[in-house]
């Protein structure tokens, strides 16, 4: 029979690591937090106290809930971090923005969008002529067009960035474009309405604490199975790094037999 082991008491130093897995459409995804911050886990109950007689003093307590928050705050941001927090679809192929600052159209009724683009939303594209190079002198939107012979104010243009004009209407102007386009070689999350957070296992290793006698502790902690409150921010500040922050609350897996809900284990490396 193997001997009870004590626990032993540490100081409790350092972020460690996080990993954060989910099943999405039966595959397994796996996000590694590796620059944490901060990562807390934090216990609650509450109580239902009973009264009787005419004492101040209650006769009985009943437990009423417990929970268990984990939160997380890591030094870089994902984009899959969205696919945990918000549900977010993740693949290929995202949609970017091109800008095309005022460029004179010296003569001729065409003009071709530069960087080389072959999949351009056409009817994405804002197109402005004006008479001057910053874009603020005699200034006129144009609108879209599906005819390959547009009329006066309207322009064409295909995915591939080749625009027409009507007769007239860019010669001696300058034009100033914005427009979407994709770019297979870009990642995108995908929220839409119906996404909704998926259940994830969470795992976390400490960092080793060094107790001076030789040994070392680690602590390992499993959440079996957990969810994202769906709150998650992406915050741009001027001259400032941003840390996302994540939190995940523990819920009861109904199919476990033993009624697990989390687990903390202590190792001592070098006993």
């Amino acid at each position: 029979m193997a001997t009870n082991k004590n626990g032993k008491p540490i100081v409790l130093n350092g972020v460690g690591s996080l990993v954060l897995k989910q099943v999405r459409d039966g595959k397994v995804e796996v996000i590694k937090c590796g620059t944490l911050q901060d990562l807390k886990l934090s216990f609650s109950a509450s109580d239902d106290k009973v009264y009787g007689g005419d004492s101040p003093t209650p006769i009985y307590i009943l437990s009423k809930d417990q929970s268990l928050t984990i939160s997380a705050t890591e030094a870089t941001f994902s984009l899959e971090y969205l696919a945990i927090t918000n549900g977010a679809e993740m693949s290929n192929g995202g949609s970017l923005f091109f800008d095309v600052p005022a460029t004179l159209i010296a003569s001729g009724n065409t003009f071709t969008v530069p960087g080389n683009l072959t999949s351009i939303d056409p009817t994405s594209v804002i197109a402005t002529v004006s008479d001057d190079a910053d874009g603020v002198v005699n200034v006129k939107a144009l609108s879209y067009t599906t005819n390959a012979t547009p009329s006066t104010g309207m322009f064409n243009i295909t995915p591939a960035g080749v625009m027409t004009f009507a007769q007239g209407d860019v010669a001696g102007k300058y034009i100033t474009l914005s427009g979407v386009y994709t770019d297979d070689d870009s990642r995108k999350a995908t929220i839409t309405t119906a996404s909704v957070p998926q259940f994830v296992e969470i795992r976390h290793v400490s960092n080793p604490v060094d107790m001076g006698d030789g040994k070392k502790v680690v602590i390992h902690t499993r959440i079996f199975r957990a969810r994202a409150t769906g709150k998650f921010e992406i915050d741009h500040k001027r001259q400032e790094a941003y840390a996302p922050s994540m939190e995940f609350e523990a819920l009861y897996d109904t199919q476990r037999k033993d009624g697990r809900i989390a687990e903390i284990s202590q190792k001592i490396l070098g006993a």
